[in-house]
Protein backbone atom coordinates (compact mmCIF):
# COMPACT_ATOMS: atom_id res chain seq x y z
CA UNK A 1 0.00 0.00 0.00
CA UNK A 2 1.28 3.26 -1.17
CA UNK A 3 1.33 6.38 0.89
CA UNK A 4 -1.43 8.86 0.56
CA UNK A 5 -0.59 12.44 1.16
CA UNK A 6 -4.17 14.16 1.83
CA UNK A 7 -2.81 17.67 2.38
CA UNK A 8 -1.43 20.17 -0.85
CA UNK A 9 2.27 19.57 0.78
CA UNK A 10 4.80 16.86 -0.02
CA UNK A 11 4.89 13.90 2.67
CA UNK A 12 7.43 14.11 5.05
CA UNK A 13 11.12 13.09 4.08
CA UNK A 14 11.35 10.64 6.41
CA UNK A 15 7.58 8.82 5.29
CA UNK A 16 7.81 5.63 3.24
CA UNK A 17 5.82 5.04 0.25
CA UNK A 18 5.26 1.71 1.82
CA UNK A 19 2.45 1.90 4.06
CA UNK A 20 3.64 -0.99 6.11
CA UNK A 21 7.12 0.62 6.59
CA UNK A 22 5.36 3.74 8.02
CA UNK A 23 3.18 1.85 10.28
CA UNK A 24 6.32 -0.23 11.60
CA UNK A 25 8.25 3.46 12.09
CA UNK A 26 4.83 5.05 13.94
CA UNK A 27 4.81 2.41 16.35
CA UNK A 28 8.84 2.17 16.66
CA UNK A 29 8.49 6.04 17.74
CA UNK A 30 5.75 5.41 20.16
CA UNK A 31 7.87 2.73 21.90
CA UNK A 32 10.96 5.15 21.97
CA UNK A 33 8.91 7.69 23.53
CA UNK A 34 7.58 5.41 25.89
CA UNK A 35 3.80 5.44 24.74
CA UNK A 36 3.69 1.88 23.53
CA UNK A 37 1.28 0.88 26.54
CA UNK A 38 -1.37 3.65 25.09
CA UNK A 39 -0.73 1.88 21.51
CA UNK A 40 -1.17 -1.43 19.89
CA UNK A 41 -0.60 -2.40 16.00
CA UNK A 42 -1.34 -6.06 14.66
CA UNK A 43 -0.26 -6.86 11.08
CA UNK A 44 -2.11 -9.40 9.15
CA UNK A 45 0.03 -11.11 7.01
CA UNK A 46 -0.90 -11.39 3.09
CA UNK A 47 -2.95 -7.84 3.33
CA UNK A 48 -1.56 -4.77 2.33
CA UNK A 49 -4.00 -2.23 4.05
CA UNK A 50 -7.57 -3.77 4.34
CA UNK A 51 -9.00 -6.89 2.51
CA UNK A 52 -11.63 -4.88 0.20
CA UNK A 53 -14.31 -5.99 2.21
CA UNK A 54 -16.54 -3.54 -0.29
CA UNK A 55 -17.59 -5.03 -3.16
CA UNK A 56 -17.09 -8.39 -2.73
CA UNK A 57 -19.36 -11.31 -4.38
CA UNK A 58 -18.55 -14.82 -3.26
CA UNK A 59 -14.64 -14.10 -2.20
CA UNK A 60 -13.54 -12.60 -5.15
CA UNK A 61 -13.44 -9.32 -6.63
CA UNK A 62 -13.09 -9.99 -10.71
CA UNK A 63 -10.30 -12.60 -11.01
CA UNK A 64 -8.80 -11.52 -7.37
CA UNK A 65 -9.03 -13.59 -4.39
CA UNK A 66 -9.90 -11.19 -1.20
CA UNK A 67 -9.50 -12.02 2.57
CA UNK A 68 -11.98 -11.03 4.28
CA UNK A 69 -11.24 -8.62 7.29
CA UNK A 70 -14.57 -7.70 8.84
CA UNK A 71 -14.44 -10.17 11.41
CA UNK A 72 -11.15 -9.66 12.61
CA UNK A 73 -11.92 -5.98 12.51
CA UNK A 74 -14.88 -6.47 14.51
CA UNK A 75 -12.71 -8.17 17.10
CA UNK A 76 -10.53 -5.31 17.08
CA UNK A 77 -13.40 -2.95 17.61
CA UNK A 78 -14.39 -4.75 20.54
CA UNK A 79 -11.02 -5.17 21.89
CA UNK A 80 -10.59 -1.48 21.78
CA UNK A 81 -14.06 -0.92 23.58
CA UNK A 82 -13.04 -2.95 26.25
CA UNK A 83 -9.60 -1.13 26.80
CA UNK A 84 -11.47 2.47 26.64
CA UNK A 85 -14.40 1.80 28.73
CA UNK A 86 -13.45 -1.01 30.98
CA UNK A 87 -9.57 -0.76 31.34
CA UNK A 88 -8.92 -3.94 29.84
CA UNK A 89 -5.53 -4.49 28.20
CA UNK A 90 -5.51 -5.64 24.19
CA UNK A 91 -3.33 -8.20 23.56
CA UNK A 92 0.31 -6.74 22.70
CA UNK A 93 1.44 -5.54 19.54
CA UNK A 94 1.69 -7.88 16.77
CA UNK A 95 4.41 -7.96 14.32
CA UNK A 96 7.13 -9.96 12.19
CA UNK A 97 9.37 -6.70 12.64
CA UNK A 98 11.57 -7.55 15.63
CA UNK A 99 11.25 -3.78 17.06
CA UNK A 100 7.64 -4.77 17.84
CA UNK A 101 7.37 -8.50 17.65
CA UNK A 102 10.34 -9.46 19.90
CA UNK A 103 8.55 -8.10 23.38
CA UNK A 104 11.63 -8.86 25.87
CA UNK A 105 14.59 -7.92 22.73
CA UNK A 106 15.88 -11.64 23.15
CA UNK A 107 16.09 -11.94 19.26
CA UNK A 108 12.84 -14.15 19.20
CA UNK A 109 9.61 -12.69 17.43
CA UNK A 110 6.84 -14.06 20.71
CA UNK A 111 3.81 -11.77 18.75
CA UNK A 112 4.34 -12.38 14.94
CA UNK A 113 1.99 -10.87 12.50
CA UNK A 114 -1.50 -12.81 12.63
CA UNK A 115 -1.80 -15.19 9.81
CA UNK A 116 -5.78 -15.68 8.65
CA UNK A 117 -6.03 -19.26 7.61
CA UNK A 118 -5.95 -18.48 4.30
CA UNK A 119 -2.31 -17.50 4.72
CA UNK A 120 -1.26 -19.54 7.44
CA UNK A 121 -2.71 -23.17 5.63
CA UNK A 122 -3.20 -22.42 2.16
CA UNK A 123 -5.02 -24.57 -0.21
CA UNK A 124 -2.61 -25.25 -3.15
CA UNK A 125 1.37 -25.47 -3.36
CA UNK A 126 3.44 -24.18 -6.09
CA UNK A 127 5.38 -26.06 -7.99
CA UNK A 128 7.57 -25.65 -10.89
CA UNK A 129 7.01 -26.79 -14.24
CA UNK A 130 8.11 -28.08 -16.03
CA UNK A 131 10.71 -30.03 -13.44
CA UNK A 132 13.64 -29.65 -15.83
CA UNK A 133 13.92 -26.32 -15.85
CA UNK A 134 16.61 -24.77 -13.16
CA UNK A 135 14.25 -22.18 -10.32
CA UNK A 136 15.31 -19.08 -12.93
CA UNK A 137 13.34 -21.35 -15.43
CA UNK A 138 16.28 -21.41 -17.72
CA UNK A 139 18.93 -24.06 -18.46
CA UNK A 140 17.44 -27.92 -19.07
CA UNK A 141 18.87 -30.40 -16.20
CA UNK A 142 20.00 -33.66 -17.38
CA UNK A 143 17.98 -36.31 -15.58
Amino acid sequence: MYYVNTTDDDPPAWASTDYLSNKRSNAKILHDKRLNSKHRVYEVLGVSHSGGEDNIQGGRRGDVETIDLSRLMDGFIDLLDNWVNDNVDPPPSMSDAAEIGDADRDGVIENPAIALPEIACPLGVYFQYPPSQKANGVGAVSA
